[in-house]
């Protein structure tokens, strides 16, 4: 046998699912009564409390986003540091030239896309 189903719980679930979004029209079905539709309302309030969630979570992602950007930023000028220390032969040896260590770095640390072409050298020696 199965069980009677609340249409008022469920459609306080729904209403929490939606979060906030007007009237939603319920059915109240008891035995051997007709159908008579009920207006379940949102709470006073309540879009008003959706409304600042949204504006804190938007505000948190950002900020966050804003904070690991500038630990790529850091990391990136740390990288220039290290490299711009090093003399003509080494970076030639590392196949870089000294005009590409802003690239060089970025790329290092993620914030920018490769922009360089990096040959693989072959078992046999030859460029690919």
């Amino acid at each position: 046998m199965r069980k009677p189903v609340d249409e008022r719980a469920w459609a306080r679930h729904a209403l929490a699912g939606h979060g906030v979004g007007g009237a939603l029209p319920t059915c109240d079905m008891a035995p051997g009564r007709a159908a008579a539709p009920a207006i379940v309302t949102p709470p006073p309030g309540a879009r008003v409390r959706a409304f600042v969630l949204d504006a804190w979570r938007t505000l948190c992602a950002g900020l966050h986003a804003l904070r690991a950007r500038r630990r790529r930023s850091r990391d990136a000028r740390a990288v220039y540091d290290a490299l711009r220390q090093l003399d003509d032969r080494a970076l030639h040896d590392l196949g870089f030239d000294r005009s590409e260590l802003t690239s060089v770095a970025r790329e290092a640390t993620a914030g920018a896309d490769y922009a360089r072409a990096h040959p693989i050298l072959s078992s046999d020696g030859i460029l690919r």
